[in-house]
């Protein structure tokens, strides 16, 4: 008898405990109830997720080995809900959640429309805390509605680690928009020679990733080229990273090759600050024209419809470098190097349609460059403090100076700046406002493979390719985007389909300052999630007023 009242003691002990984290839960300023909510109807509120306290400590404990920060992350949550609708009226359904939390004192943090999705994200705060965090989902595709609420002490910028270890993926949707994302693979890919070393910062910034694959490419030089690249990983906080790649162009016959180590450290236990020292062996087909048109968005022009953008040279030899990358924004580099240039001619002529839809011209000639031994040297400045790649709003800026020949000997003697500034703005809901300033000069003799060109994609559009050529150049680009179904919403009759207009201008000389000349194009664009078509003409009276249409896959800059 005693026995069985002891039981019945523990038994009410567990039930009130469990009565008192719900009504704790229930009653914290963190917590939505959405079956309550007026917006839905009960029987549409089901719970797809829902993890607890107990559950919540457990996962911390287990990851506190590994990562002590994350652990303190997930010991101050309480409560993890995750909803997933499927009703009709979403948008009518969002507003009417909105304007309860706007009563409830939750503010707006994050707002996001795009082509498929729409996300509202809300934090409740107490004193400096945030208490609380509710978002709102909206995948127009699937037709569905993602609700999720997390309440305890939220360290934002631990949110995306917290959601992989809790393995809710609708986290990795949200969190990708929150200040101090970091994706869940955190190494750095090297780029080659010189190259915009494209980085994708969020607000804490990463670089892009190149996967460890195989590399595919096709132009007017290399013909098919197939090969395989090693990317530089840091897999522990100082030590030696190796790179390289190794390829081989079918209609060149030629080998490509790059190998290269790092001796690095990083400045506290994160990837955010490192200093590093580099050599490098490299045998590669270069091109200046990265900055209008990448690798492979090229290859697809080439490969379907023979129109290679960007011109081509051989380059042979060795570097050496030091580096110091500041919280990933801003990155200071200094090269040393040798290298032997040497013309490429084409190799084939050949692509998939053959003559038909519009690919009856050939591969136009690579360029005849200037051959011989360059001995230089080249420090790089770059900065990106956007929150993604193709982030709304933020400064991209590169400076690069260079300098060949003098007391280090070779073939060649000159200098060449450049300076490459672009603005990405949010101009209001569906809006954006891109601007870029890119100006180059030279002194002493340049050579014509490093001279400056402008005419074509990325640059004067209304203008055909490299139109214009010399060693001092100064290029302006505005274009103004509407997202035509976030910006109209239910007004907007063409689904996923943005329209823009564009002004380019630019000035360049050849031996002399920059002339008072000033060539000018302007036109529009449509685009969707990955494609843009841009109709250019050019507004001086002296060019013929011709229209040109560029296709691209990506965004011009």
């Amino acid at each position: 008898m005693c026995r069985m009242i002891l039981y019945a003691i523990v038994i009410c002990f567990f039930i009130s405990e469990i009565a008192n984290a719900q009504e704790d839960i229930s009653s914290h300023l963190g917590y939505v109830e959405v079956e309550s909510l007026d917006a839905f109807e009960a029987q549409d509120v089901t719970v797809d997720v829902s993890i607890g306290q107990l559950m919540l400590k457990q996962v911390a404990e287990r990851v506190r080995s590994k990562n002590e920060k994350v652990w303190e992350a997930l010991s101050d949550l309480k409560l993890v809900r995750v909803h997933t609708l499927s009703v009709g009226e979403i948008a009518m359904r969002m507003d009417k959640v909105a304007r309860y939390l706007d009563a409830m004192g939750w503010e707006i943090t994050v707002q996001s429309w795009k082509k498929r999705e729409r996300v509202s994200i809300y934090f409740q705060k107490e004193a400096d805390d945030i208490i609380g965090l509710f978002a709102m989902v909206h995948d127009r595709k699937a037709g569905t509605l993602t609700l999720v609420n997390v309440v305890g002490v939220i360290q934002v910028d631990k949110m995306g680690t917290v959601g992989r270890e809790l393995e809710v993926e609708a986290f990795g949707r949200i969190a990708r928009l929150l200040p101090g994302y970091k994706p869940p693979v955190s190494h750095i890919a090297h780029h080659r020679l010189g190259s915009w070393k494209a980085h994708i910062p969020p607000f804490s910034n990463i670089w892009r990733i190149d996967h460890e694959d195989f590399l595919v490419r096709y132009n007017r030089v290399d013909g098919v080229f197939i090969g395989w690249r090693l990317p530089l990983k840091y897999r522990s906080s100082r030590g030696v990273a190796h790179y390289g790649e190794v390829g081989y162009g079918f209609g060149s016959n030629r080998w490509d090759y790059q190998a290269g180590a790092e001796f690095f450290t990083f400045s506290g236990a994160s990837k955010d600050n490192i200093a590093g020292l580099g050599f490098e062996l490299h045998g590669l087909t270069n091109t200046q024209d990265n900055w209008r048109i990448d690798e492979m968005e090229n290859s697809i022009f080439a490969f379907l419809l023979r129109r290679d953008f960007r011109d081509y040279y051989r380059r042979e030899g060795a570097s050496t470098y030091i580096f110091r990358d500041f919280d990933r924004m801003v990155e200071v580099r200094a090269q040393v190097g040798v290298d032997v240039f040497e013309s490429m001619p084409n190799s084939v002529s050949w692509n998939l349609f053959g003559d038909r839809w519009g690919s009856r011209m050939n591969f136009r000639p690579n360029p005849e460059i200037e051959a011989g031994q360059m001995r230089g040297v080249m420090g790089t400045l770059q900065l990106d403090s956007r929150a993604s790649r193709r982030s709304r709003q933020g400064w991209r800026l590169m400076a690069q100076a260079e300098k060949a020949g003098g007391i280090l000997g070779g073939d060649f003697d000159f200098e060449r700046y450049i300076l490459d500034v672009r603005r990405y703005q949010y101009a209001g809901r569906g809006t954006q406002l891109n601007l870029r300033v890119r100006a180059g000069t030279g002194r002493g003799h340049v050579p014509v493979q490093f001279l400056y060109r402008l005419g074509g994609p990325s640059s004067l559009r209304g203008y055909g390719l490299n139109a214009y050529e010399g060693d001092r150049m100064v290029l302006f680009n505005a274009i103004y985007w509407v997202d035509g179904e976030a910006h109209f919403r239910d007004d907007w009759p063409l689904d996923d389909v943005g329209i823009g207009v564009f002004f380019d201008a630019g000035k360049f000389a050849d031996g002399e300052p920059v002339g008072t000349r000033v060539v000018t194009s302007a036109g529009f664009g449509l685009k969707t999630d990955n494609l843009r078509v841009f109709f250019a003409r050019p507004l001086d009276a002296n060019d013929p007023v011709d229209w040109r249409v560029w296709v691209r896959f990506r965004r011009a800059f």
